[in-house]
């Protein structure tokens, strides 16, 4: 490995691996556990190879964030709930953030399990114009507000807003700024 790469990792607070190549994913991984850092890894098409080929390096994972189409075709299950004990098995202390597209997500932590709506965009006069991209801006905001300091309740809710806020622009990556964010946080949030 690269000094350069070996001195961003050795440096970062969170390590956040998003759908890189299989061999590169596998040695972020290893290495965020071996540097003891937090670490959310979110497979995307890696889901494809099933979770067997990543059960060595899924042990030492903090954070594993799939959508509900990719959480059944990793773990090889037919319904989320079965999915979720695959992941436990895998990895016991490991916490599992399920993205549910329209109906929000689910969230999973030591046997417990808690489920968010979408937040409503009408409500907040706004329409859904592209919704490609929502995924990663909940991602995204959720491991920035970690690495701010804020519990995980906190940092979801955090991240749903932004998904929802990503979903009223039309762009593919128009996720909101923070002060944007913070904003729409404090008028609309439960």
């Amino acid at each position: 490995m690269l000094p350069e790469v070996q001195n961003l990792f050795g440096n970062c607070l969170m390590m956040v691996v998003i759908d890189p190549p299989r061999h590169v994913a596998g040695r972020i991984l290893s290495e965020g556990r071996r540097l003891r850092r937090s670490v959310l890894w979110h497979p995307g098409v890696l889901t494809r190879f099933g979770m067997e080929e990543f059960k060595g390096e899924m042990d030492g994972l903090d954070y594993l964030v799939l959508n509900e189409h990719e959480a059944l075709a990793f773990a090889g299950t037919h319904t989320l709930t079965e999915s979720v004990i695959a992941f436990n098995k895998a990895a016991p202390k490991m916490k599992i953030l399920v993205t549910l597209g329209s109906k929000g997500f689910a969230f999973y932590d030591k046997g417990k399990q808690l489920k968010m709506k979408s937040v409503n965009l009408a409500k907040m006069g706004r329409k859904i114009v592209n919704t490609t991209g929502c995924g990663d801006a909940f991602v995204g905001t959720f491991a920035a507000y970690k690495v701010l300091g804020f519990g995980d309740i906190e940092a979801l809710k955090h991240g749903n807003m932004a998904a929802a806020l990503k979903a009223g622009r039309p762009e593919t990556r128009g996720s909101p700024t923070r002060e944007e964010l913070e904003q729409f946080y404090q008028k609309y949030s439960a």
